[in-house]
């Protein structure tokens, strides 16, 4: 990830670019209905963190509906709440705004730190494209490569505090798969759903 020419071992870099690629840790519905996704570096061998938003608005719809595919969000929900679990492993680039905010500086505006120095002062606001750049596997070298599965009409599961609904374009790893029945990887576990629900039948 290189919006500027920042020092090797800094991550996230002073930018005035408006375009961050990195691996998502976080998404929480913010009080105000903005999207907010927390950022890390995606070969994980850099420390910090960025936050990334899309706004309330039907404009924003068709990003937000990809993000959401990406958690275990269940509509309705109350905003505000703590993150959403993110299901899988996903590395994107946002592009937007590269937005200061003097808010989050604390005293010392010249940073490029908050007061958590593991959160850039600046932030991409509002995002207004996302391209997915793929999941880093840790598979072994020459090993098979993961297939994954698209949902394509929602599926209900239950898993161990509960019910959940898996959301039509969340994509999940596969385990295995037979005639009517694909096993996949979801929440650290596996789950049995119909093969009809999904792009594999």
């Amino acid at each position: 990830m290189e919006t500027s020419r920042a020092a090797p071992d800094e991550w996230p870099p002073k930018t005035n670019g408006n375009a961050i690629t990195g691996r998502i840790k976080k998404v929480r519905a913010e009080d105000d209905g903005d999207l907010h996704l927390v950022l890390a570096d995606a070969t994980g061998e850099k420390p910090g963190e960025v936050v990334v938003e899309i706004p309330a608005g039907e404009r924003w719809c068709p990003l937000r509906r990809l993000v959401f595919s990406w958690t275990d969000a269940v509509f309705p929900f109350a905003t505000g709440r703590s993150p959403f679990h993110v299901v899988g492993d996903h590395v994107i680039t946002a592009t937007g705004r590269a937005f200061y905010d003097v808010n989050h500086s604390g005293q010392d505006t010249r940073s490029n730190r908050r007061s958590d120095k593991k959160l850039a002062v600046w932030e991409i606001h509002p995002v207004m494209r996302i391209d997915a750049v793929g999941a880093l596997q840790s598979a072994a070298p020459g090993g098979p490569t993961p297939q994954f599965v698209t949902i394509t009409q929602p599926v209900p599961i239950n898993i161990p505090y509960g019910k959940t609904i898996l959301p039509r374009g969340m994509r999940l790893q596969v385990v295995s798969h037979e005639t009517s029945v694909v096993r996949v990887r979801y929440m650290d576990d596996t789950y049995a759903i119909p093969i009809s629900s999904t792009d594999l039948h």
